[in-house]
This record gives structure tokens, sequence and C-alpha cells, in this order.
């Protein structure tokens, strides 16, 4: 049976039942808790560390509404770069290594796995097939390749995350940039509702919403 995927991004009425409620209301603290950390660096720079990355999205990627019915039980994360990129390849090992340190990801038992790929499209083919939740492009310099992979995401369930404000506003749904020293969460929004990721208002509060040009 096929799973029901809602596409609504607004939150249900009540949050339901009481569980869910104190549910969220960790996550949303454990948010805020990460998002005002101490200065990641100096305020000019805008990149965020990769162990922080992980551990964020980590926690957004509970958010989503969808993701027990798209992870089948197992939140498969794929951490995805080039073949030969040096710098793709430090931020994967370091990504994988603190996404690894948590317990779970929302409540779901989850592995996190790194993969070379040749082309987005057969990376979403593969990741879609292999019913992967959560997919991280590590190289934050191939714009070329997250709007590959946005377009051959269009239609499919799939949480996307890039390494930049750049990356968001290109086409994936989920990233992080340092302003002022300090993590945002950029969100996508018109891309999470083509790749059918929910978010409720309380993530939506606390993010900065990104459009992409025109």
């Amino acid at each position: 049976m096929t799973p029901r995927i809602r596409t609504s991004l607004r939150p249900p009425p009540a949050l339901d039942r009481a569980g869910c409620l104190v549910s969220r209301r960790a996550i949303v603290g454990g948010i805020l808790s990460l998002v005002c950390l101490p200065r990641v660096g100096r305020a000019a720079e805008s990149s965020v560390p990769p162990r922080l990355q992980a551990k964020l999205t980590g926690k957004v990627a509970a958010f989503d509404r969808n993701l027990e019915a798209r992870s089948g039980g197992e939140v498969r994360v794929v951490v995805a770069r080039r073949s030969g990129d040096g710098p793709a390849e430090v931020f994967s090992a370091e990504f994988r290594a603190a996404l690894n340190e948590l317990d779970s990801i929302g409540g779901l038992p989850f592995s996190v796995s790194i993969v070379g790929f040749s082309s987005p499209a057969s990376l979403v083919e593969s990741s879609v097939s292999a019913r992967v939740s959560v997919l991280v492009l590590a190289d934050g310099r191939s714009l070329d390749d997250v709007r590959g992979v946005a377009a051959a995401c269009a239609g499919n369930s799939l949480l996307t995350v890039g390494v930049s404000g750049e990356a968001v506003a290109s086409g994936a749904v989920l990233g992080f940039e340092a302003r002022e020293g300090r993590p945002q969460i950029l969100i996508n929004l018109a891309r999470a509702r083509k790749q059918l990721v929910d978010l409720p208002a309380q993530l939506l509060d606390l993010a900065t919403i990104i459009e992409e040009p025109s």
C-alpha cells in the first residue's frame, strides 16, 4: 500500500496528541539551543561547520511530517559528493561522524552513508529507489549540481540539504548560514512543497525563508 504523503505545510489542529506537542516542543528547544550557540567564527564568515550542520539537519528533519512515510521506518541519510573533490570529502566525513552521534532522527533509527555521483539525475534516481529520506549535497561550490538535483527531485518526496545560502537559493530545501557569526536555518519553501517536505509553522518561524531567483 502506498504511504500517504501530506502536501500541506500547515500544522495539524492543536498538534493532535499531547505527546506530539511535547515532542515538538522538545525539538524546538533543541534547535534553539543550537542556533543560539556562541559565534562559530568571524562575523564576515558565512559558512557553518559541518559538525553543527549535521546536528541541525537531524533536528530539522525530525519536523518533516512526511519523514516517517518516506523512510519506511528507517531514515536513510546520504551525503553526496563528486569523486576526487577534496573539500567535499572532508565535509562529508565530518558530517557523517557528527550525525552518527545522534540517537535517532524524529524518533526513528537512521543510517548515514557517503556516496559519489556522476550526474544529478542519476543521484536522484538512485536515492528515490533506495528510499533515501535526506540527501545532503556536500559540495557547496557546484550550484549547477544543486540545480540539477532540484530539477530531478520535483514530485519526489525527498529532503535535500545544501551547505550554503547560495545552495538553498539554487534549489536545496534546507541549508545553514552564519550571520554575524551565528548559525541560521534557511528553508526554500517553494522547493519544500515540490518535494513533499511538510514543515510546521513552529519551524518556519525560526527559519529564514529563501526564494529562488525568477
